[in-house]
């Protein structure tokens, strides 16, 4: 708990100044760090509970920072090509088996 308050006195300050005095890009790099931070610790919290494709929200989370270079249609292109389309029916299909049972 103590580890927690002490990141966030911190880290508030230093988040207030990059979305005041930082440009687009440098708020964009951050929020890609702070989502990529936000997966390990949501990955970690899963990792006994299922099995998660973790390198797909890496990705996602990278290009965060590339939201103002990259146009939208070739960011959605970039991601569903990284998605293999049998790891979706595989990740159906455990999900609904769990469930069933």
């Amino acid at each position: 708990m103590l580890k927690r308050l002490t990141s966030a006195l911190l880290g508030l300050p230093l988040v207030i100044i990059i979305l005041v005095l930082g440009n687009k890009y440098i708020v964009d790099i951050a929020f890609a760090i702070i989502a990529a931070m936000s997966l390990h610790e949501f990955f970690n919290a899963l990792k006994n509970e299922a099995k998660p494709v973790i390198w797909i929200g890496y990705v996602a989370a990278a290009l965060i920072a590339f939201i103002h270079i990259i146009p939208l249609q070739h960011a959605i292109t970039i991601v569903s090509v990284l998605i293999p389309r049998w790891n979706n029916r595989t990740i159906f299909t455990s999900c609904f088996n769990r469930y069933a049972n």
